[in-house]
């Protein structure tokens, strides 16, 4: 661009000489006046004053192509080689503090940019810290620690020092208790934890109680705020006591919740009707159950302390009936024998615990219970001399408690008082057929004493109940002789009269159910009629029976006539035969009294000592469902259901293990019972 403006300025000089009419060597002597100097013939354009631009004036002439200068290439001048001193090269090694987690492997320093012919050696110096544990070896730190670490770099003859530090932090370990729940009065469940952190190879099993031996010390401490009978609520569960040189540990709490039962029971129980039904939560009850004598009995030993494991056999029994959709229990709270009371006089808190952990759990199944609060009619017997009840009757009868009768009082009393809220409780009963003790007069037990003792013992309850549940009297069907037993000592059949006396007198004051415990029988029925009138024919195949043979029981039975599909005999009771009969009449009897009415205690008889087939099983248990919907019976009660049972082979009646005569889902008899009964209350619901 310099070059190109230089051009164009000699060019403008020389036009401007041009101009002036001049060479470049010669100088005008005047300048004449523009009309002398220029006459213009025509008009000309006047250029502006101003100079006009390069490019409209003067085209420069431009060479075609400039070659550019090229400078000449001058090469730098070689610095000389200078080699690193030894002291250059120990200068350039570093060796810089760590710090690192502990992660189960090896962990060292090492210097860094190190010389190409220089050697190093490690070893711990007096900085380091980690005391008790692995020393730093030529493969590094294993334990978690502080480790002074010395490097010394040797290159050719001469060695220097470098000083470093190695921190190896433990690892992080979390025990984390897990969130549990138990219901009331239940002992504390086994609390379980999870462990986060744990590096393979090492071993904590907290729910065994072992571990890595040098890994993991002490002992493993779980506590908790909640004992067995604490309320609801929620308490901290907490974990200490493990140590360990490779972890930091940290324990994290949880929640034990202490929950009460949910149910969809109702408080109040069954009200009793005058005309011979039951009212639950304003619906008439028509119910099947089962007896569950040992609901409570074995949880409990005779020195008043739990058995645990009968309480989880328990639930795991209520657990199996609630499968089968059983409504209704009948059970016993008290142990059964004199003898085996003397944990209720040492150790009561336990039996009210007890009772309260097996009744809600009834409650949570939806079942509805029964107890038969003194089963045992001698239970609390426990006075010098047991029972006077010569004595007994005369003072009930001049409202005077004896000693014996007043433990079994106090004892009710506490019952009552306990459960009188309680949804889980539909009716109280007196005791366990007390009717049969007394017709034939075991144990001195006469009439006047035990109906004054029922009486008595139902208004106590009756007044203790804000519900005013109804109020059983636990009895058996009542035999046909029960008058003139009682009043003559005599085996005569009653009339009609007599039984109902008997009856009226036996179900007086506040009790309000009538209780009839009435077993079916078939074949052996009609086989027994039959040995009245020929004993001498069928004498040794009546006695075979009673040894289970199958055979000649049935040969027994083809000397009689057959009886049809309904003709499923019962105890006789005033001219019924059937099973609807029976309960009919036993529903009219109730009505024509004002109170209600319940079977206690049914089932295939075991008074026919044979066994039974599943065919015949089944034809008994439908030809029951039916009489029971029929005579509108509110509650019938299979007996005895026990979860422990099992079967004997070739026993009369399928007969178990447990207490008698019991069964479970476990075989054939069971299953049944229990198949008949689902299918019944499932069938009641549906029509609701």
């Amino acid at each position: 661009m310099k070059k190109i403006l230089i051009a164009i300025a000699v060019i403008c000089s020389i036009t401007a000489l041009a101009a002036c009419g001049g060479t470049g060597g010669e100088k005008p002597s005047a300048s004449p006046s523009v009309a002398e100097s220029v006459q213009p013939s025509a008009p000309q354009s006047v250029a502006p004053s101003s100079a006009p631009s390069v490019e409209e004036t003067v085209a420069p002439s431009v060479p075609e192509s400039v070659e550019p200068t090229v400078e000449p290439t001058v090469e730098p001048t070689a610095e000389p080689t200078v080699e690193p001193t030894q002291e250059d090269l120990f200068a350039q090694s570093t060796f810089s503090n760590r710090t690192i987690r502990y992660n189960g492997t090896a962990q060292k320093l090492e210097v860094k940019n190190l010389p190409e012919n220089a050697t190093v050696t490690y070893a711990e110096n007096e900085n380091s810290s980690a005391e008790n544990l692995m020393a730093y070896t030529e493969e590094g730190a294993i334990c978690p620690g502080v480790y002074g670490i010395t490097a010394t770099v040797t290159i050719g003859e001469e060695s220097r020092e470098y000083k470093a530090v190695l921190t190896l932090n433990k690892a992080k370990l979390t025990i984390s208790a897990n969130k549990a729940e138990k219901d009331l009065y239940d002992p504390n469940p086994a609390f379980t934890f999870t462990v986060t952190g744990l590096l393979e190879g090492h071993e904590l099993d907290l729910t065994a109680g072992t571990w890595t031996e040098g890994v993991f010390a002490g002992e493993f401490i779980v506590s908790c705020s909640a004992e067995q009978y604490s309320d609801i609520g929620s308490y901290d569960i907490v974990a200490e006591g493990l140590t360990s040189p490779y972890y930091d540990i940290t324990y994290r709490k949880a929640a034990l919740s202490i929950k009460k039962y949910t149910t969809d029971l109702v408080p109040g129980g069954v009200k009793p009707t005058a005309g011979g039904q039951m009212l639950y939560n304003g619906a008439y009850v028509d119910v099947m159950g089962v007896n569950y004598f040992d609901m409570f009995y074995e949880c409990i030993d005779d020195n008043g302390n739990v058995v645990e494991a009968n309480v989880q056999r328990t639930y795991a029994g209520l657990a199996e009936l609630a499968s089968y959709n059983v409504k209704c229990i009948r059970f016993f709270p008290m142990r059964y024998y004199k003898w085996q009371q003397k944990g209720w006089f040492e150790n009561r808190e336990v039996f009210i615990y007890t009772w309260h952990r097996i009744i809600n759990k009834a409650a949570s199944y939806n079942i509805g219970l029964i107890p038969s609060v003194l089963f045992n009619n001698e239970i609390m017997n426990n006075v010098e001399g047991g029972y006077d009840w010569r004595t007994v009757t005369e003072q009930l009868q001049n409202g005077i408690i004896p000693p014996s009768v007043q433990l079994a009082f106090d004892y009710t009393e506490i019952f009552v008082e306990e459960f009188e809220d309680h949804p889980a409780i539909w009716m109280w009963e007196f005791s366990n057929e007390t009717n049969l003790v007394m017709d034939v007069n075991n144990y001195g037990y006469y009439y006047d004493s035990s109906v004054a003792f029922r009486e008595a013992w139902a208004e106590l309850v009756y007044n203790l109940d804000d519900y005013k549940r109804a109020i059983g009297s636990g009895d058996s069907v009542l035999r046909n002789y029960q008058y003139n037993m009682a009043m003559i000592k005599s085996w005569t059949t009653d009339t009609k009269e007599e039984h109902e006396y008997m009856l009226k007198l036996l179900n007086g004051g506040k009790l309000s159910a009538i209780s009839s415990h009435c077993y079916i029988s078939s074949e052996y029925e009609r086989v027994k009629e039959e040995y009245k009138k020929d004993p001498f024919a069928i004498e040794d195949d009546l006695k075979a029976s009673y040894m289970g043979d199958k055979v000649l029981y049935n040969q027994a039975l083809a000397k009689v006539p057959q009886s049809s599909e309904e003709d499923w005999y019962t105890t006789e009771y005033f001219g019924t035969d059937t099973i609807k009969e029976l309960m009919c009449l036993l529903v009219e009897e109730a009505a024509k009294f004002g109170k209600t009415c319940y079977i206690g205690e049914t089932g295939f008889s075991y008074a026919d000592h044979r066994l039974y087939t599943e065919e015949e099983l089944d034809l008994f248990l439908v030809n029951f469902a039916k009489a029971k919907r029929e005579s509108k019976m509110p509650i019938t009660l299979f007996w005895n259901y026990d979860y422990k049972a099992q079967p004997i082979a070739g026993q009369y009646n399928d007969r178990g293990t447990g207490i008698e005569y019991s069964w479970n889902a476990s075989w054939t008899k069971g299953r049944k019972y229990l198949e008949c009964i689902k299918a019944y209350n499932d069938a009641t619901e549906a029509k609701a």
